[in-house]
C-alpha cells in the first residue's frame, strides 16, 4: 500500500468516527407520547400504570412511570386514542380525544391521586339504596319504608325517599331486610334484600311503583 493510499483510508476511519458524521447517519426513534403523573400536590406519582387505548376502547399498551413520574408510550396509531393514568384503582384519570404528532413526542401533563385506602372503611354490612320510580322512570318523593322489625335507631339509615328518590338501608352480615314501599297514589311494593357476606357492599335496589286504578 502507497502513502497517498494510507493517508486515503485514515482520513475516511477518521470521517466515519466522527460524532456529527455519526449523528446524521442514526435514526433516533420515535416515542408517541411522554405522560408526566404528578399528585395533586405536586409530586411525581412514581410506579403508577399508564395504558393506551385506542377509539374503541381495545387496550394498546401500558407503562409504568419512573421516579420522575414519566411514562413513554411510543407505538400509537394514528387516529383518536386515549390515557388512563391508574388502572383499576381509586381516582383514575382518563384523557381522550388525544392524536399523536407526526414524528415529535406530544407530552401529556395529568395530576392523578390514588384514592385507595384514603380513610373510609366499609362497614361490617350492607348498604342498600333504594330508589323508588315510577313507571315513567321518575323519580318518586316522599315514599316511605314501612320496616315491621323496625331497625335500630342507632344506624345511619332513612325511611323517606329524598329529592331523588333514596331510600338509604343497612344490613349485617346475615341480616335479611323485609318491608314494603309505599307513597300516596301508588300501589305499596314489597322489598327483600338479604346481606351475605362476600356481597358488594354498596348496592342499588330499583323499586318501581305503580299508580292506584281508579275504580
Amino acid at each position: 500500500m502507497n502513502r497517498s493510499s494510507l493517508l486515503w483510508l485514515i482520513l475516511g476511519a477518521f470521517l466515519l468516527s466522527s460524532p456529527s458524521l455519526r449523528g446524521s447517519q442514526e435514526q433516533r426513534e420515535y416515542c408517541a407520547f411522554e405522560v408526566i403523573v404528578r399528585s395533586s400536590t405536586g409530586n411525581p406519582a412514581a410506579a403508577t400504570s399508564v395504558s393506551l387505548f385506542d377509539d374503541s376502547g381495545k387496550p394498546l399498551m401500558s407503562a409504568l412511570t419512573n421516579e420522575q413520574g414519566l411514562a413513554r408510550i411510543c407505538d400509537a396509531p394514528s387516529g383518536l386514542v386515549r390515557l388512563t393514568v391508574g388502572g383499576v384503582l381509586c381516582g383514575t384519570v382518563s384523557v381522550g380525544q388525544l392524536k399523536r404528532y407526526w414524528m415529535q413526542t406530544r407530552r401529556i401533563n395529568i395530576t392523578y391521586d390514588n384514592c385507595s385506602g384514603d380513610g373510609w372503611v366499609p362497614l361490617g354490612g350492607c348498604m342498600l339504596t333504594i330508589r323508588v320510580k315510577a313507571k315513567d322512570g321518575s323519580a318518586l318523593i316522599g315514599a316511605k319504608f314501612l320496616d315491621p322489625h323496625e331497625g335500630l335507631k342507632s344506624r345511619e339509615q332513612t325511611i323517606v325517599s329524598d329529592s331523588r328518590g333514596r331510600i338509604f338501608r343497612f344490613m349485617e352480615f346475615g341480616e335479611t331486610m323485609t318491608g314494603s314501599v309505599e307513597s300516596d297514589g301508588y300501589e305499596s311494593q314489597s322489598v327483600t334484600n338479604v346481606c351475605k357476606r362476600g356481597d358488594p357492599r354498596d348496592s342499588d335496589l330499583i323499586v318501581v311503583l305503580a299508580p292506584i286504578r281508579p275504580q
